[in-house]
């Protein structure tokens, strides 16, 4: 589900649909100003992008739907696409809220995305116990129940990994929340990781590995969560601000890349809390080894580029890269001026171009990042995050509908770019 940023501390009432509840005036751990590497400022300074007129839809736009699967109490979404072009199938991954709990699913369609098939649940919310101090507080015992949740799922097929059993890869963000109705209160998203889960079909899938991690993912929770293989606060100097990571989306690209065929590419949110105002930045990894290891590349979008944008906080986010032909795009989102803190928080999806060394996307004489398109609703409904696939030609651009729970998944038509 969407995500945005506040400034108070609290649970999350147990269905996953709140905003991140780090408390931006206490993160002791990210004390530093908010300011961040060279590389972060991308453009001269705040200013006006051009936006070029909305590709926009009305209410009646069709939504997703998945034969064989019942949408929870809080609906479905996060649809991360998945079809080769000229493939006879394709995928999807998707978040669902079986007890308004946040899982992720896996469907398949054989017809372009006209329609869609349950196939198989990836994950499961299970419960864990997390130990009192610092920003948990358990109304004075010693533990609080809390609950691991997987949401925002990114999809690859990668034929090409040496080992069959993971030819499919998701990556979702995996996180504990406050067990509904337990009185436990901590901040949402904070204490998490980005799981890697892989299949050689799409029918079974493996546990999480906790492929990228942060200062606070737990290492005390009970029973354990799994063993961080990447701290990126400490592996990569360049995301040490990061106070934790939102929404990865993975592209892998073409064997005809000049630059790095067949790596993987994950794009994602750096979340900066600090005392200062919070930000969220897009970045790039890299992986060279089929998402064993990763590497940081760069910069995509900026706080700077969000206020140029118009977003009306120096954040942007809600990435998803994908390929027409051999030329690789990025979708990102803004957020809504007057968000709530459940459903969708995002005011439309824009397009970019990625350029030719595939590490950055293109900009104007003046550094500005060129938006091709703008993807919204007529009446102003929040949309985003979006994705595409361009082998899914009966779908065109989809994403999260509305700011209200349940929530759903729109199918626009719209192709790419």
């Amino acid at each position: 589900m969407a995500t945005t940023l506040v400034t108070s501390c609290g649970s999350s009432g147990g269905n996953g649909a709140t905003a991140p509840g780090a408390d931006a005036g206490s993160a002791s751990h990210d004390a530093s100003p908010d300011t961040h590497p060279a590389s972060d400022a991308a453009t001269d300074g705040p200013a006006s992008c051009a936006l070029p007129t909305a590709s926009s839809f009305g209410t009646g736009v069709p939504r997703l739907t998945i034969a064989g699967d019942t949408p929870g109490m809080g609906g479905i979404s996060d649809a991360s696409l998945f079809w080769a072009p000229g493939s006879s199938v394709g995928f999807v991954a998707y978040t669902n809220t079986p007890m308004a709990l946040l899982e992720t699913y896996f469907a398949r369609s054989n017809v372009s995305g006209g329609t869609w098939s349950f196939v198989a649940k990836v994950n499961t919310a299970t419960s864990a116990m997390l130990p009192s101090g610092g920003f948990v507080s358990c109304g004075g015992a010693s533990s609080c129940p809390a609950t691991l949740v997987h949401e925002v799922p990114t999809l690859v097929d990668d034929p090409s990994d040496p080992d069959p059993s993971r030819r499919f890869k998701i990556v979702s963000d995996a996180y504990l929340e406050p067990t509904f109705g337990s009185g436990s209160n901590f901040p949402t998203f904070l204490f998490g990781y980005f799981a890697l889960q892989t299949s050689p079909d799409g029918t079974t899938w493996s546990s999480d590995t906790a492929v990228l991690g942060w200062n606070t993912t737990p290492t005390s929770a009970s029973p354990p969560l799994p063993a961080v293989q990447i701290n990126v606060q400490t592996a990569f100097p360049e995301l040490a601000d990061c106070t934790l990571l939102l929404e990865p989306a993975m592209a892998i690209r073409p064997p005809t890349s000049a630059a790095n065929p067949g790596a993987i590419d994950l794009a994602l949110s750096c979340v900066h809390l600090s005392s200062a105002t919070p930000t969220i930045r897009i970045v790039l990894l890299r992986s060279n080894d089929h998402a064993r290891t990763f590497e940081y590349v760069g910069v995509l979008l900026s706080t700077t580029d969000a206020t140029c944008l118009g977003s009306p906080s120096p954040a942007i986010t809600g990435a998803d890269l994908f390929y027409v032909s051999t030329k690789e795009y990025l979708l990102a989102s803004r957020l809504a001026p007057n968000h709530g803190q459940a459903g969708n928080v995002y005011l439309d999806c824009l397009v970019f171009a990625v350029d030719d060394s595939g590490d950055a996307v293109t900009r104007d004489a003046q550094g500005h990042p060129t938006v091709l398109r703008e993807i919204a609703t007529a009446d102003g409904t929040a949309i985003g995050s979006c994705t595409y696939s361009e082998g899914a030609t009966k779908m065109g651009y989809v994403g999260n509908y509305g700011s209200t729970l349940p929530s759903s998944i729109f199918v626009s038509g719209i192709a790419a770019p």
